[in-house]
């Protein structure tokens, strides 16, 4: 049986730990980390685009996509979702 645990007493929030789905060990699990937009390899390629972003103050959106990945986390969330490929 599932239990609701609270994540912060003031805020009310709650979370439930779910059992794994597929098992698979942390090292077999090779994660990918790339870059969401690299600008550096557009430019190299012809497309000079950063400005454009950059003029509207898009960078800190960029930023946040390019941001850090959390190898561990990433690891424990997906052998616990529940894939449907049909509606």
């Amino acid at each position: 049986q599932q239990q609701n645990l609270p994540l912060n007493p003031q805020s009310g929030a709650t979370f439930f730990v779910k059992g794994k789905k597929m098992e698979i060990n942390y090292s077999d699990f090779d994660l990918v980390i790339e870059q969401a937009v690299e600008f550096e390899a557009l430019k190299a390629n012809g497309f000079d685009v950063e400005h454009f972003f950059t003029d509207q103050g898009w960078s800190q959106f960029f930023d946040s996509l390019n941001g850090p990945v959390y190898p561990i986390l990433v690891k424990d969330f997906w052998p616990r979702c529940e894939i449907y490929d049909e509606i």
